[in-house]
């Protein structure tokens, strides 16, 4: 096994790196889905909603601006039009600004072109204004009616409809944004249940590889540990990977097999002994034999001495005081056997 190759520190540090590697790719991932969720959010906070408020306030100004002229319309005092120019050049102002912030906040081709068409829609509707305040200095009430009343109606009509519609695309478009953070939820959260599922997965198979790495080996050292203390050394030992258990079996069988060359010493001189001792016990017994044929010699000896030494009395008494000289060499020959008899 290829974790059997490192030591056990370097190997449980290796599983938490992969740990920790899932759950930092986990979370970058829903970083990144939580950012696209919050550029939605920014579009639709700073552009769609923006431009809807905007074509709004354009809107109501330009229907301000038309209220004005109409209360011009109908004021026949000729001395309050400078009064409404006043409050119309105010709007007119108000409009400009709005209409130069909206420019910003247009950036889609269709909503371009419905711009465009609205700015010229908006020309006409300036042009009129001023027609108006125009006629209204000159006194040309009838005049002056009919283009407010008649032939503006289409120019007001055409822009309110206009900005209607930009309204509607950014509407659109908000939605649009909306489905779009809320596919990215939906994929976040699939993606995000999967990365959980499959970091629980690797978590369990990372910490079953590294417990069995661990406990296999070291249940295999001490059933051979076990066999040893039993005096059992004929059980093979096998040893995989260089970790600190693998180096504990190597250790292990290393001793068994010193612990067989031993006892075989051992054996082979309790063998060696044996084998002296029996043929010291051989010449041990020879020689018993030899000192019992020996001691039997001796005895027949001294029984053969003694038959002379009886027989030699026997002729000393019969040889009488007459042959002193005789006797003296038959007590001498008893003093030789009686010395003799003593050796033996």
């Amino acid at each position: 096994m290829l974790l059997r190759q490192l030591n056990i520190a370097p190997r449980a540090a290796l599983g938490f790196a992969l740990i920790a590697v899932l759950v930092a790719l986990l979370g970058v991932f829903a970083l990144g889905q939580m950012s696209s969720i919050r550029d939605s959010e920014v579009a639709v906070e700073n552009q769609w909603l923006p431009s809807i408020r905007g074509g709004d306030e354009i809107r109501e100004i330009m229907l301000r601006i038309r209220t004005i002229s109409l209360r011009m319309a109908l004021d026949q005092d000729a001395n309050n039009i400078a009064t409404y120019r006043s409050q119309m050049d105010t709007r007119d102002k108000e409009l400009s600004e709005k209409i130069a912030a909206y420019d910003k906040l247009v950036d889609t081709p269709e909503g371009q072109q419905l711009y465009d068409q609205f700015k010229k829609t908006f020309a006409a509707y300036r042009n009129g204004i001023a027609q108006s305040f125009a006629l209204a200095e000159q006194g040309k009430r009838d005049e002056l009616t009919r283009l407010l009343l008649v032939d503006m109606k289409t120019v007001v009509d055409g822009s309110g409809k206009q900005l209607n519609d930009l309204a509607d695309l950014f509407a659109k478009q908000v939605a649009a944004e909306s489905q779009k953070s809320a596919a990215h939820y939906e994929n976040s959260r699939t993606i995000v249940s999967l990365f959980i599922a499959l970091a629980a997965l690797a978590t369990v198979a990372l910490a079953m590889m590294l417990t069995r790495s661990i406990v296999r080996p070291l249940s295999s050292a001490v059933s051979a540990a076990e066999s040893v203390a039993q005096g059992d050394l004929t059980r093979p030992i096998e040893t995989h990977g260089n970790d600190e258990v693998s180096r504990l079996l190597k250790a292990l069988a290393t001793m068994q097999q010193n612990l067989r060359e031993t006892l075989q010493g051992i054996s082979g001189s309790a063998t060696q002994l044996a084998t002296a001792a029996d043929e010291l016990n051989a010449v041990t017994l020879d020689s018993t034999q030899g000192l019992q044929q020996q001691n039997n010699e001796i005895e027949q000896a001294a029984t053969a001495v003694n038959q002379i030494f009886t027989m030699a009395q026997a002729r000393m008494k019969l040889i009488g005081a007459g042959n002193e000289d005789k006797a003296d060499k038959v007590k001498s020959l008893i003093e030789s056997v009686e010395a003799l008899k003593k050796d033996a």
